[in-house]
């Protein structure tokens, strides 16, 4: 069995691939992940009639979202998996998400919200063979500014590009289900120069919401006193 865990936004997701296409669910949306993560998989697992030890697969969101729910969606499922012996792997949003949306041979500016009026986008195409190529960097602009960079991108290109939003609300179903069901043949990260075949896509790196920038007790306190 496959277990999948998105907290990358403020409601926890969590479903489980019993048997292939069938999809035991759970979310939350009242409590943070932290408090809710762990009663949520119980919950798949006992809808599914299944056992912890049954599970043989993580697949988790890393981001980019909440700094603290990612956190806590990749710890856990480290933990879990260590304790069932399965193993985990992390899977961009931008990736799970366009997946299944994006059709083949396409290129898309896939978004995603971020702060109020703003939105994280990356730029990625499908190939024919189902294979998902990174074609830009992870951009964080206003949600104004997205109809330029699309049109800047189709002038580079030459070729017509899509504006994806997969925000939860857009999906047909629910986060963890794009989780389960991405299943790319290769991930080609145009920009590191390496492919990785779609078991070892755990090597992309987790994308928080904001970047973390830790300040020292000096200046802590310069801040407090200006």
């Amino acid at each position: 069995m496959r277990l999948a865990i998105d907290t990358s936004t403020f409601t926890t997701y969590v479903a489980l691939e019993a048997a292939p296409g069938s999809h035991c669910l759970a979310t939350d949306d009242t409590s943070g992940s932290a408090e809710s993560l762990i009663p949520l998989i119980r919950e798949v697992c006992l809808q599914a009639g299944a056992q912890s030890r049954d599970i043989r697969e993580l697949v988790v969101a890393a981001g980019p979202g909440s700094f603290t729910g990612l956190r806590t969606g990749i710890a856990t499922a480290q933990g879990f998996a260590a304790g069932v012996g399965a193993q985990v792997t992390a899977l961009s949003i931008f990736i799970a998400r366009a997946f299944s949306a994006l059709p083949q041979s396409a290129v898309a500016l896939v978004t995603v919200s971020a702060a109020p009026g703003e939105r994280y986008c990356c730029l990625l195409e499908r190939s024919t063979t189902g294979a998902i190529t990174i074609l830009s960097e992870m951009s964080y602009v206003a949600q104004a500014e997205l109809a330029a960079l699309q049109a800047g991108y189709q002038d580079e290109l030459r070729k017509p590009i899509e504006l994806l939003d997969v925000d939860p609300s857009a999906l047909s179903g629910t986060p963890a289900v794009a989780l389960l069901l991405c299943k790319p043949t290769k991930v080609i990260d145009s920009f590191g120069g390496h492919q990785q075949q779609s078991s070892g896509v755990s090597a992309l790196d987790v994308q928080y919401i904001k970047p973390v920038q830790a300040k020292t007790i000096a200046e802590r306190l310069a801040a407090s006193a200006g």
